[in-house]
């Protein structure tokens, strides 16, 4: 590997690489599938020869490289030139190979004694995409859904996957070659951790309460068996009420399908821990693209160690939800936004029939 200062992004346009780009960036998430490029240079154009005009169109295929490390495989969405007699500017947007995924919709088809593994090869094979299973992913990939499961005459496929990956409390992200993983979140660790003062430059936190609590109930759907919540008050239905923090702002939930006490303070339980989570984010700053001089790229779902006095964050764990590499007139940095791993520690929901739809 080359160490930050020698670092060349180079974007390989159907199969010939393309140097000299003046600034954009390259976000990687685990919040949505596809992963995002936008990216721009300058050239010199001569009108009569057409000399060092790029062949760049939108549609065509590319992979991103830092170096030899390749970071993401897709297609050219968007196209954007800007010249005049002598001067040409380029522009191009697009995402990794799952966008086709997001945006495209098919044919009605009925899945039954399928898994979410099954279903997911099913719809990305004709798309030329790859389906991969991380091993903390694998039994809930494979566990086949009892119910047949239908994806509707119009409706995007990606929103339909989305559902099902909910029912098996998994992630679906992209990768570097541009195949569909089913993963779940943190299941690799940062090489260095991030300090203040240190490999942190600049920092900026969004700190919500909109979606915190006082208290969170979640009430099952039982009708023959009474019980208390955990504020000793009597129910008709099985329910369990856990505390938040702040003013009084109540938050309830109605179970979509049979749970007991237990199951009901589980769900409220986890309730509260990821919108706590989820109310905590942080981006930071930090010079070049790799964790070290020459180490690995930046990479989202990965545990980080933050040490961050202004945060009062000694030796905290945190969740790297969304990495942005980025190029500009001022060198090369990484966005990193981390929250806390409760943010994406996600539970089972209810498996409904065809007929029934999805909990959303």
């Amino acid at each position: 590997m080359t160490n930050a200062t020698g670092d060349q992004l180079i974007m390989m346009v159907d199969g010939t690489p393309h140097t000299g780009w003046t600034e954009g960036s390259i976000s990687r998430s685990i919040e949505r599938g596809p992963h995002n490029f936008s990216l721009q240079l300058s050239e010199i154009w001569n009108t009569k020869t057409q000399v060092n005009r790029r062949a760049i169109e939108k549609g065509m295929p590319l992979q991103a490289y830092i170096n030899d490390d390749l970071l993401l495989s897709g297609y050219i969405n968007e196209l954007e030139p800007s010249y005049d007699a002598t001067n040409h500017t380029i522009s191009i947007r697009g995402r990794s190979r799952l966008g086709d995924i997001v945006d495209c919709s098919t044919k009605g088809k009925q899945f039954s004694g399928r898994s979410l593994f099954q279903v997911c090869q099913a719809l990305c094979k004709p798309f030329g995409i790859n389906v991969l299973v991380d091993p903390s992913a694998k039994k809930a990939a494979n566990q086949v859904f009892v119910k047949s499961k239908r994806l509707d005459l119009g409706e995007p496929i990606w929103e339909f996957l989305e559902e099902l990956a909910r029912i098996r409390a998994v992630l679906l992200t992209s990768n570097a070659n541009g195949d569909l993983v089913i993963t779940r979140a943190g299941v690799a660790r940062a090489d260095v951790a991030l300090v203040l003062g240190q490999n942190i430059k600049t920092a900026s936190g969004n700190f919500s309460e909109q979606d915190l609590f006082s208290e969170y109930t979640v009430s099952g759907q039982q009708s023959n068996e009474p019980s208390l919540n955990l504020e000793g008050v009597d129910t008709v239905l099985p329910a369990a009420t856990v505390k938040g923090s702040g003013r009084y702002r109540p938050f309830v939930v109605a179970a979509d399908d049979d749970m007991d006490f237990a199951a009901c303070k589980t769900r409220a339980e986890w309730q509260r821990n990821v919108h706590k989570g989820r109310s905590e984010s942080v981006v930071y700053n930090i010079t070049g693209w790799r964790q070290e001089p020459e180490g690995r790229i930046w990479a989202p779902n990965e545990l980080v160690t933050v040490t961050d006095s202004y945060q009062n964050l000694m030796n905290a764990e945190r969740l790297i939800a969304e990495t942005r590499l980025m190029l500009n007139g001022r060198g090369r940095n990484t966005e990193l936004r981390v929250l806390p791993k409760e943010a994406f520690e996600l539970i089972p929901e209810v498996e409904k029939a065809a007929s029934e739809g999805f909990i959303r």
